[in-house]
């Protein structure tokens, strides 16, 4: 059988398009079954400025991966964060 791949799972704060608490649940299914799932919440954002604002954290995720860095499943969901692409627009 293949193996899954590694899965970023991002979720921002104040998503208005999805269901956090739903989307937290998966999150917390899917690793307590083993797949390689890492998460990451963007503290304050709705759905389009944290798919953004994450921009960063997906391709450093995606940069890991290719070199061959082994994704360690913890299934941990840290607290929402400033995800590093955010910035304050006028």
């Amino acid at each position: 059988a293949a193996k899954p791949p590694p899965t970023l799972v991002v979720l921002a704060e104040q998503d208005e398009l999805l269901d956090g608490p739903l989307q937290r649940a998966a999150y917390d299914g899917l690793c307590a079954a083993g797949l390689p799932v890492r998460f990451l919440e963007c503290a304050g954002l709705g759905h389009t400025a944290g798919a953004l604002a994450s921009l960063p954290e997906q391709l450093a995720f995606l940069h890991a991966r290719r070199e061959g860095v082994a994704l360690t499943a913890t299934c941990k969901r840290d607290a929402p964060v400033v995800c590093s692409g955010s910035v304050k627009l006028p």
